[in-house]
C-alpha cells in the first residue's frame, strides 16, 4: 500500500522562523526493501508548502559519513546520500525530478520520466534550489559515532514551472513523490525510503512506487 503524506501550508515567514521544523510531522524513511542491507540510518523527512513554494528538510543519524563527491553531477549515491524524487503534475506525466545531496551540499539533480532518460537541470537555474547542509557535529570527519546530518532545500513553484509546465498547487490537489537514503560505497552501504518499492534489487528510479503528496 503506498504511503500518503499531507504537505502543509505556512507562510515564508513562519518557515523561517525559530524551531518551525521541530512542529513538522515527519515522513519516516522505515522502508527497507532489500533485506541483505542490514544498516539503517534513523532517517526522516519534512515537507511544506508556502506562497513561494516547496520547502525540504531531511536529517539522518549516520555513523562513518562519506562526502567524497565535489562536483555537481557526479554520483553522489555512492557517499551518504539523502534524496527527494518528486512528481509534480502527475495527471499529466510521471515525470519527476530527483534530487540528491550528500553531507557537502554537493547535489545530483536530473529530470525524466526514468532511469535511462534523466536529463540534467541547468546549473544556473539549480540556484533557485537554495541547497543547504550541516552535521550536528560541525565536522565531516568520517566517526563510528552516529552524528545527525541535514540537507534544506527550496523548490519554488517557478522553478517546477519552467522544468515541468505550470502546475496547480490549490489545496487537495495529490502529488506524487519518495523520499530516499543511500550510500553505495559507505562503510555499511544501505538502502531505505519512505514509501516502499517491490522490487528485487536496489532502484529508486521507479515512480510506480512512489507515495502520494498531499497539499493541505
Amino acid at each position: 500500500m503506498k504511503k500518503i503524506y499531507v504537505i502543509r501550508k505556512f507562510s515564508s515567514e513562519e518557515i523561517a522562523g525559530e524551531d518551525f521544523w521541530e512542529k513538522i510531522e515527519p515522513a519516516k524513511l522505515s522502508e527497507r526493501p532489500w533485506k541483505e542491507y542490514e544498516y539503517h540510518p534513523e532517517t526522516q523527512a519534512r515537507l511544506v508548502m508556502s506562497e513561494k513554494g516547496f520547502h525540504l528538510l531531511m536529517t539522518s543519524c549516520e555513523s562513518f559519513l562519506r562526502a567524497e563527491m565535489t562536483e555537481n553531477n557526479s554520483p553522489v549515491c555512492t557517499d551518504s546520500c539523502m534524496e527527494f524524487f518528486f512528481a509534480p503534475r502527475p495527471e499529466k506525466s510521471m515525470d519527476y525530478i530527483n534530487l540528491e545531496v550528500n553531507p557537502r551540499g554537493v547535489y545530483f539533480c536530473a529530470t525524466g520520466g526514468g532511469r535511462h532518460d534523466r536529463v540534467f537541470t541547468d546549473e544556473n537555474l539549480n540556484r533557485a534550489l537554495n541547497i543547504r547542509t550541516w552535521t550536528e557535529s560541525g565536522s565531516l570527519d568520517s566517526v563510528s559515532e552516529p552524528q545527525r546530518w541535514y540537507v534544506r532545500a527550496d523548490l519554488p513553484f517557478d522553478y517546477l514551472d519552467t522544468l515541468f509546465g505550470r502546475g496547480d498547487y490549490s489545496s487537495g490537489r495529490v502529488l506524487r513523490g519518495n523520499f530516499y537514503k543511500c550510500g553505495d560505497l559507505t562503510v555499511h552501504p544501505h538502502y531505505c525510503c519512505w514509501s516502499g518499492i517491490g522490487l528485487p534489487s536496489p532502484d529508486y528510479h521507479c515512480p510506480d512506487w512512489f507515495g502520494e503528496l498531499v497539499i493541505e
